[in-house]
């Protein structure tokens, strides 16, 4: 099972005072689950971050190894958060209408339903496309 944050054993009761957080260099990555076909056409997910750089992927989720078939990806570009995913073979991008702040804590949520998407960053309305 997966446990909510600050918690932790056999059956999640089990409180935490600290966690790991991930920091990556450029040149490193986290392996997670890939994405499976049944999570291709509708997919959630919320990510927290904290960029030291305007540029970069934040998180790539690829039905297969090898990059062929449904994706989905959030970056930053010029410092505007983006959300991707592949629809039908023609990607879809949403980015955001403001930039973030370097070395504050922000959050994303980004879904789809089939061809189409919405973000929202920082609890500001939500940006779609499709």
């Amino acid at each position: 099972c997966s446990c909510p944050l600050g918690f932790g054993g056999l059956d999640c009761m089990q409180g935490q005072s600290s966690f790991w957080r991930p920091q990556f260099q450029g040149i490193s990555f986290l392996s997670l689950q890939p994405v499976t076909e049944s999570s291709g056409l509708r997919s959630r997910v919320e990510i927290v971050f904290r960029p030291e750089v305007v540029d970069g992927l934040i998180l790539l989720g690829m039905q297969k190894n090898d990059g062929v078939g449904d994706f989905l990806s959030l970056s930053l570009s010029s410092g505007r958060a983006q959300f991707r995913f592949d629809c039908a073979g023609s990607p879809v991008v949403i980015s955001s209408a403001t930039t973030v702040t370097l070395y504050q804590w922000h959050n994303i949520t980004a879904w789809r339903d089939g061809p189409r998407g919405w973000m929202v960053l920082d609890g500001a309305a939500a940006v779609t496309g499709e």
